[in-house]
């Protein structure tokens, strides 16, 4: 019997499209937990659950916390 509701399926995610999420997804937590008093934090590169992360994703994690102000 089918399922009756949709159900995502991350197969189907263009790596590259899913990886770049990871940006926004950080800088929404980051944020939040800022918002909440956090007095640490660290933010993992856009790339980091797949492998080392580039020079890059390390910038835009390190800019991130920056911004936010920590």
């Amino acid at each position: 019997m089918a399922d009756a509701l949709p159900h995502a399926d991350s197969r189907r995610l263009s790596p590259g499209a899913a990886t770049m999420n990871n940006i926004a997804r950080a800088a929404i937590q980051a944020m939040a937990a800022v918002l909440g008093g956090t007095q640490s934090l660290h933010t993992d590169a856009y790339d980091e659950a797949f492998a080392l992360p580039t020079e890059e994703a390390a910038r835009i994690a390190l800019r991130t916390q920056q911004i936010i102000g920590l």
